[in-house]
């Protein structure tokens, strides 16, 4: 816009909202939804999904705990490593877990499998409903009863339907690395990487001169770039030749530094050990000693969520039956105090 002092202003667009739908700071409990008679999560699954397949450290986290929690545990009957570690899987990713029973005609319980909490809601009446979409796109929902799910949930003082993640204050800082990588990936996709301009105003510098720089940059691209060029003008001017920097990748963005921060926030929300995550912790020279880690991490954090999960699954009178989970190395305690 100008005006008659000849200064012009320009509007770049609104400022974009951090939480556009308020989805993080409206958590105090859940609504039905109008069409199918559920109970909306307090958090969009789809957005815990996408968190966590778009970031490094995320998703490599989020695996590590299911891979470490299902190494404590003790498989048996239809309760094997594929099916109890799906479920575990969910348990870390979306706040709970749910296994469903598939029965015979006699009503009998013959095999178990994981259902995704991705797709899974609860009915007021405790029953459960399962998203599905059509080959038409249309969305609809296949119902189970209540004593055909396990679900278990991660405790949440807001609401006592669906379990909340218990990485939840680190999500911020996982949007921020993801956000942070795709900016760079736009940056340089863009073509907005220039590095510098290559200023002459020397006299003496040749058209034939002039030309030979032009081919030599010419050639520093692509494949065996990042060469030195060497430049001579007998008798030249001082700063006949000057480089002038257009993007400076490393001191105007901070890139680094963002990347590094949010991934410290990433571990200490899920409470992993930098070390185990293969980052050297800030502040040190070194990853410590894993053994020690571990053994401490083993104590405090994997254990306490597989005896949860053992003990949620042993209670359950039909599933105890054919398939009775227990802790690694339990039998041979046993065995050594008896004997």
């Amino acid at each position: 816009m100008k005006n008659d002092s000849n200064v012009m202003a320009l509007s770049f667009g609104e400022p974009e909202l951090l939480l556009k739908d308020t989805w993080l700071t409206d958590m105090a409990g859940v609504t039905i939804n109008d069409e199918f008679g559920f109970y909306e999560p307090p958090i969009d699954r789809q957005l815990l999904y996408r968190a966590a397949n778009t970031n490094a450290y995320l998703g490599a986290v989020l695996n590590g705990r299911r891979n470490m929690v299902l190494n404590a545990i003790k498989t048996t009957g239809i309760l094997n490593r594929f099916t109890l570690g799906a479920a575990i899987y969910n348990y870390f990713l979306f706040g709970d877990m749910a296994l469903l029973k598939i029965r015979n005609n006699a009503r009998q319980v013959v095999s178990v499998c994981p259902l995704s909490t991705h797709y899974l809601r609860i009915d007021p009446d405790g029953g459960y409903q399962y998203l599905q979409q059509s080959v038409d796109g249309d969305i609809f929902t296949k119902k189970y009863r209540a004593e055909d799910v396990l679900f278990l949930p991660q405790y949440d003082p807001a609401q006592q339907v669906y379990g909340m993640v218990d990485w939840i204050g680190g999500l911020q800082s996982a949007m921020l690395n993801t956000d942070a990588t795709m900016f760079k990936r736009r940056y340089y996709k863009n073509g907005a990487h220039m590095g510098y301009i290559l200023y002459t105003s020397d006299p003496k510098l040749s058209d034939p001169d002039k030309q030979s720089i032009e081919d030599a940059l010419s050639r520093s691209k692509g494949a065996g770039n990042f060469r030195n060029m060497f430049i001579n003008i007998p008798d030249g001017k001082e700063k006949g030749i000057q480089v002038i920097p257009i993007g400076d990748f490393s001191s105007k963005d901070q890139f680094a530094s963002a990347k590094n921060i949010s991934a410290q926030d990433i571990l200490t929300a899920n409470r992993f050990p930098a070390g185990m995550a293969g980052i050297i912790p800030q502040g040190t020279a070194s990853l410590g000693d894993p053994i020690k880690t571990n053994e401490v991490y083993q104590q405090n954090e994997v254990l306490p969520k597989a005896l949860e999960i053992v003990e949620f699954i042993n209670q359950d009178v039909e599933l105890v039956k054919i398939a009775k989970l227990s802790i690694m190395g339990t039998e041979i305690k046993e065995k050594a105090t008896l004997g």
